[in-house]
């Protein structure tokens, strides 16, 4: 049996006009092998960046400030 959802908020894009960008609950991503989950304190988002995607919807970041989310991290090197 599985438990409910869990969600977050986030800035997604409906395409590469910054008109398009809208505050949105979305589901909360799972980490892959090798990868952390991140809970996002601050981040910003450039013009620059809608342009990035390569499919729409997208959640434009790459510059952030966060933690590891709790309970996800055995260790880390």
């Amino acid at each position: 049996m599985t438990g409910p959802v869990r969600a977050m908020r986030a800035m997604r894009a409906a395409g590469p006009d910054p008109a398009g960008l809208a505050c949105e609950t979305v589901p909360v991503p799972e980490p892959g092998p090798g990868e952390l989950l991140v809970e996002v304190r601050a981040t910003a988002v450039t013009a620059g960046e809608l342009s990035w995607p390569e499919s729409w919807p997208a959640i434009p970041c790459h510059d952030l400030s966060g933690r590891f989310a709790p309970g996800r991290v055995r260790s880390c090197r």
